[in-house]
């Protein structure tokens, strides 16, 4: 999705919120939190309507350009996940995570278990935006943030599913989700999340039709 007009794409994305709400446009993307409310247990979430499958030798790759004005008591998750509410836990999913308290960090979840990576918010910028991948493999997810001015790769991290594990999710199929909500506890002041650019693609997988079945 490349985010443009003035209406949230109605058959990509199902919407699930509480009193919070969000804006888009061509210029500025969706804006999280558009009316700037703290107020405690509201949230907004976009899932995309289509699920994509995760199954041996087929990767997953979610791409998004995004901008954080974060305060604590809040929280924001972009990248695979299957939450049925915006504030609900994620059961399966590789996405990337800014908790409450501040911390920046990659999760893979597998049946509501989740493996966290390295903290990276003192990296970042809250007037800046920054490009975040997650590329889920047979027996890992890669996590990278990039700086969008240089190129430069701010972060690269890779959490591999353990010995004792059974695979990468818990579930054959996830969908993509992008959301912030407030928890239980004001924010002081009333945080935002930008998003300018979402995009989600099966590699290495062959889907062309035969030529004969095109023309029959």
């Amino acid at each position: 999705d490349s985010i443009e007009g003035t209406t949230i794409h109605p058959t990509r994305w199902n919407i699930t919120n509480t009193t919070m709400a969000a804006t888009q446009t061509s210029v500025a993307g969706i804006t999280f939190n558009s009316g700037s409310i703290t107020t405690i247990n509201t949230g907004y979430m976009l899932q995309s309507t289509r699920r994509f499958i995760k199954s041996q030798r087929v990767p997953l790759q979610c791409r998004a350009r995004v901008r954080m004005v974060h305060y604590n008591n809040s929280v924001m998750e972009f990248g695979f996940g299957d939450a049925p509410t915006f504030n609900g836990v994620n059961t399966t999913g590789a996405y990337w995570q800014r908790t409450s308290s501040g911390v920046l960090q990659p999760v893979l979840t597998f049946n509501s278990t989740d493996q966290a990576g390295t903290d990276i918010a003192s990296l970042l910028s809250a007037a800046n935006y920054y490009t975040f991948d997650v590329i889920c493999d047979d027996d890992s997810a890669t996590f990278t943030c990039q700086d969008s001015s240089t190129g430069l790769l701010i972060s690269r991290q890779t959490i591999t599913v353990p010995i004792t594990g059974q695979r990468l999710f818990s579930s054959s199929q996830s969908p993509v989700i992008a959301r912030l909500y407030n928890t239980g506890s004001a924010p002081a002041t009333a945080p935002q999340m930008f998003l300018t650019d979402f995009i989600a693609l099966q590699l290495d997988m062959l889907t062309n039709k035969p030529y004969s079945d095109v023309m029959s």
